[in-house]
Formats: structure tokens, C-alpha cells, sequence
């Protein structure tokens, strides 16, 4: 899971205690980085951040058969043409 700033993992300063127990729950390897930076594998992206926020070469390092909700308005995160596989 990433806010804004990067992936949530435990240790990164300035977490709320709502925050740390998402990171100790979905990020149990303490991966870091960006959203572009942590879905090598994923199965499922939930984008509801902005426009751009996730690349084509991303996604394209995704689980086989990704599921992909990019749900930022009116531009999604990335666009469904650029990952239409």
C-alpha cells in the first residue's frame, strides 16, 4: 500500500498508528519506494490517487493477468489504452 509520499513500511517516519498497522500488514517485506517501484509481482493495482501516478513499464512487471482499477478522475493513474493487454 503507498499514500503520497511512498509505500507504507514500517519504520518510515511520520506514520500515524493507523498507518503502521496497515504497513505491518500489507507491506510484511518492508518494500519501498514508489507505487511504480513496488508492484514488480502484484495481482491487483487500486489506484485512487492522480493522473499518471503509475507507468505503463509498471504494470507490465505485474502478476500474469493483473487486475487494474485505476480510478483517479477525470485522468486515471495510468491510462487503460497504455495496458490493454
Amino acid at each position: 500500500m503507498c499514500d503520497i509520499d511512498s509505500a507504507l513500511h514500517a519504520g518510515r517516519p511520520g506514520l500515524d498508528p493507523v498507518r503502521e498497522a496497515l504497513a505491518a500488514r500489507t507491506n510484511p517485506t518492508g518494500e519501498r519506494g514508489m507505487a511504480n517501484d513496488v508492484l514488480r509481482g502484484a495481482d491487483v493495482l487500486v489506484g485512487v490517487s492522480g493522473a499518471g501516478a503509475v507507468s505503463q513499464a509498471a504494470v507490465s512487471l505485474m502478476a500474469p493477468k493483473p487486475i487494474v482499477l485505476a480510478l483517479a478522475n477525470p485522468e486515471p493513474e495510468v491510462s487503460p489504452e497504455a495496458v490493454g493487454r
